[in-house]
């Protein structure tokens, strides 16, 4: 077993020694956000430990905490983001990884990652799995809890990636910008209180 998987268990046993039914308050001055993760590619564990280490690494740069529960049945307003197999239908880009749910003035609360997209692209550019799925993940995230319209022309947020995105996910570089990092932070902490 990995350093990095027995990182991730440690972190989940910690995560759920806190109790995952509500957000962990922000009185530590760190905001916090509350995931549900529902499996439905059956995607392997070890997979998927991976991929909810990698969001929360990539949170944790923006000074975010994030907090993985197993159940949705906590909070019903905390973000779930399901893994689902394959997409079918002409309502998303042939290139998108996944999609957020959401309205123009409403932050919503469900996104999806197409597993069918990840894996694929993982082996072209040489990534782990498990990176590439985190940060398609922590990049659905983002527009649950950024502004409607949340793409940006470079990083984590980027609408269409090229090699250079692939590139940084692979290395672990490629995150939020400074704007993105300090909306999403005080939109936390606005609902925390």
């Amino acid at each position: 077993m990995g350093h990095r998987f027995r990182g991730c268990l440690v972190g989940a046993a910690l995560a759920i020694a806190l109790g995952l039914g509500r957000p962990v308050a922000a009185s530590d001055g760190i905001p916090s956000v509350l995931l549900y993760l529902a499996n439905e590619a059956g995607v392997s564990s070890d997979i998927v430990g991976g991929a909810r280490h990698e969001v929360i690494r990539i949170y944790a740069q923006i000074g975010v905490r994030v907090i993985w529960a197993e159940h949705a049945n906590g909070n019903p307003k905390a973000p779930l983001v399901i893994i689902i197999p394959a997409i079918s239908g002409q309502w998303v880009g042939p290139l998108a990884l996944g999609v957020a749910v959401r309205g123009a003035y409403d932050s919503g609360r469900v996104a999806y990652v197409f597993y069918d997209r990840v894996e694929p692209l993982a082996e072209k550019h040489q990534i782990s799995v498990a990176c590439l799925l985190g940060v398609a993940i922590a990049h659905e995230i983002g527009h649950l809890l950024l502004p409607y319209g949340s793409h940006s022309p470079n990083g984590l947020m980027r609408g269409e990636w090229d090699n250079r995105q692939f590139l940084l996910a692979r290395d672990r570089l490629l995150g939020f910008t400074a704007q993105q990092a300090e909306l999403i932070r005080a939109h936390l902490m606005d609902t925390q209180d």
